[in-house]
């Protein structure tokens, strides 16, 4: 008999993901999702809650699945809560945990990115990426997006989560946040890609001083000018990083629940240079720098490194001296010791080479 437990907490209090500019949502970041007009809850994450009562493994769960089958560590293993009572719930309970995302306005080309998330993307993409059926995303105008304040109760929500595009230089966004009254029960994040200046930043420091139970995720995959972000200005990225640690320094040592993380999201551009990306993170806590943190994001090492070989990519593992490791947070342990585990499965052959390269030099071009 089968007693492997298949179950995961996301779809009951985990981010739903809502999608004003394509009206859309999905219960889980790493499942496709579908159309919505005026109901948080869907029939397909009724679907999926029962699944995870019966404990079933749900077709659009795989991508976590297929990670842990061999041997990695999957999205599932790294959010859903183990003491979650399944027991108590039921498919027809209320969304608490929200993901917004305005719109895909934004000013840079991430490569794992796409045109639903970045208009940079949206304008510079003249044809297809090399070796997928990506096309373009259909968006809708914010006029004809629904109002989320008539959508979701605010009030009585434990989490919001603001994302994009780049969510500072959306001026519904921002104006939004601005308004937003200050409720310590809800918890808050914002996203961003801290590639903005003075004024945008004045700002975005004015909404952060609003809040004090507030998650900063500022996101970064490479130390350095790289070709993981096109556009990316690094001295800038830096300089308003270090203005938001120090300006929250106070503050973080007052309210436990004031954090900055920085969101690595792994691709097939960046895995082998992760080991300067966490030093360099590292770095800022050796100076006093206190409550930044790191988080790993597996998206594009999944989808495209996820192949199996009897070659080790052992090159690439991240290995710590014992001085940065006393550093590291339990968690941050576990992404790592996760990471090194994924690669012991994972090897870039001639043929994902010779794509990856077909891939940078349209990159490059547009």
């Amino acid at each position: 008999m089968d007693t492997q437990d298949n179950r995961c907490s996301v779809p009951f209090n985990g981010m739903t993901v809502l999608s004003l500019h394509t009206k859309k949502i999905t219960p889980c970041c790493k499942i496709t999702p579908v159309n919505f007009d005026s109901e948080l809850l869907t029939e397909f994450h009724k679907e999926l809650r029962q699944s995870m009562l019966d404990n079933k493994r749900h077709k659009s769960c795989n991508s976590c699945y297929k990670i842990e089958d061999r041997g990695g560590a999957s999205l599932r293993n790294r959010t859903t809560d183990n003491n979650f009572d399944y027991n108590q719930a039921h498919i027809d309970d209320p969304i608490e945990s929200i993901q917004v995302i305005f719109s895909n306005k934004c000013q840079m080309m991430c490569s794992y990115c796409n045109p639903g998330f970045s208009s940079m993307w949206q304008e510079k993409q003249k044809k297809f990426i090399p070796g997928t059926n990506s096309v373009p995303i259909e968006l809708i105008s914010e006029n004809d997006q629904i109002n989320l304040e008539k959508l979701v109760d605010l009030d009585n929500l434990k989490w919001l989560r603001i994302t994009g595009g780049e969510p500072l230089i959306q001026d519904r966004c921002v104006d939004f946040l601005l308004n937003l009254p200050p409720n310590p029960i809800r918890k808050i994040g914002i996203t961003t890609n801290l590639s903005y200046g003075d004024s945008v930043m004045n700002t975005f420091l004015s909404i952060i001083n609003r809040h004090d139970n507030i998650t900063i995720s500022c996101s970064l995959d490479a130390v350095g000018d790289n070709i993981s972000r096109k556009y990316l200005n690094w001295e800038l990225w830096q300089k308003n990083y270090k203005i938001i640690a120090e300006n929250l320094q106070d503050r973080l040592t007052r309210f436990k629940n004031l954090k900055i993380t920085t969101i690595i999201t792994i691709s097939i551009l960046n895995y082998k240079n992760l080991q300067a990306l966490v030093e360099y993170l590292l770095d800022y806590r050796k100076t006093g720098i206190k409550g930044t943190t790191f988080t790993f994001n597996y998206v594009s090492l999944d989808e495209k490194l996820s192949l199996k070989s009897a070659n080790l990519d052992m090159s690439s593992k991240i290995m710590l001296s014992d001085d940065y490791c006393a550093l590291l947070t339990p968690q941050e342990k576990i992404m790592i010791d996760g990471f090194n585990k994924l690669l012991n499965n994972v090897q870039l052959n001639t043929v994902l080479q010779n794509q990856t390269d077909t891939f940078l030099e349209w990159y490059n071009k547009i």
